[in-house]
């Protein structure tokens, strides 16, 4: 079953609609004034029309699925049947950058020396039913 740990923040979905808001008051109206001279380009500006109309349509919906995924992740969805990290009362991950910029000194000293501290420090602060992953990213 799925749910969310900050399901309040679902309220914020309905932002999801501004898009097409916007779109439907945005429609301009267009007077339409005949030339006989241009009647052979009304079918090609049709078929513009019709596809630029579809690639409106498919941006609107884009944004609006772009909105609500942002809104789903604020929420935090769980699955409460268990799968990863369900027998540990907290999983976490820690990023350590072990590339050449960390070999920098500043008035603390060398930032690779600093940061391997602090993640000690971090690791000391988990139980032992607790899952912590360290990943190095850099070199």
């Amino acid at each position: 079953m799925l749910s969310f740990l900050n399901s309040t923040v679902l309220f914020a979905a309905a932002a999801a609609l501004i898009p097409l808001i916007i779109h439907l008051f945005s429609k301009r109206r267009v007077k339409v004034i005949e030339f006989s001279s241009l009647r052979h380009l009304k079918a090609m500006q049709r078929r513009q029309v019709r596809r630029l109309k579809i690639r409106q349509l498919l941006l609107l919906i884009l944004r609006m699925l772009i909105i609500l995924g942002v809104v789903l992740a604020f929420a935090r969805p769980t699955l409460q049947e268990g799968g990863v990290g369900s027998h540990a009362s907290v999983s976490a991950v820690i990023l350590f950058d072990n590339s050449a910029s960390m070999n920098r000194y500043v008035a603390d000293g060398n930032l690779f020396e600093l940061a391997k501290k602090r993640a000690g420090e971090l690791l000391e602060t988990f139980g032992e039913a607790d899952q912590v992953v360290l990943l190095p990213i850099g070199g």
